[in-house]
């Protein structure tokens, strides 16, 4: 069982730890360790922001398991994922998605479509993504474009 509820201030520092996890940093577009100075400065206007979103998953125990974010426009969103390390490998993945999904759509029903860029070399999000029906639409350096409709 997974659930998601919106991000807040106390979670910033989980989400810098997550971030800078070496397994994150590789899988991420971009792969420098983040200050936390700079990442507490990038969390605190994201949550302000109209356009971003961000969902912490929670287990059972409510305890943090991931994150998903969307960065919207109007009928648009790129989404990116990231779970906590020790949630690796146990099955959280698609559910977190999936939560994060569908309160993302009721928080923004006019975006009717969802974006997501993964690096070729993430196997794992490739999978995740297709599992959740984000079709392929294209590619670029290294980079696929996965889109899934709402």
């Amino acid at each position: 069982m997974v659930a998601v509820r919106a991000a807040r201030a106390d979670d910033s520092r989980s989400l810098w730890e997550w971030r800078n996890d070496p397994v994150s940093r590789e899988n991420s577009h971009s792969s420098a360790e983040v200050p936390f100075r700079d990442h507490d400065a990038w969390f605190t206007h994201s949550l302000s922001s109209a356009r971003r979103r961000i969902y912490i998953g929670l287990d059972e125990n409510e305890a943090r398991i991931g994150m998903v974010r969307f960065d919207a426009d109007a009928t648009r969103a790129l989404v990116s994922i990231n779970l906590a390390p020790d949630a690796r490998g146990r099955g959280a993945s698609h559910p977190l998605l999936e939560a994060a999904l569908d309160a993302f759509h009721l928080d923004r029903p006019a975006v009717v479509e969802v974006i997501a860029e993964v690096k070729e070399s993430n196997v794992a999000s490739l999978r995740l993504f297709a599992a959740a029906g984000f079709g392929r639409v294209g590619s670029s350096d290294g980079v696929v474009t996965l889109s899934r409709s709402l």
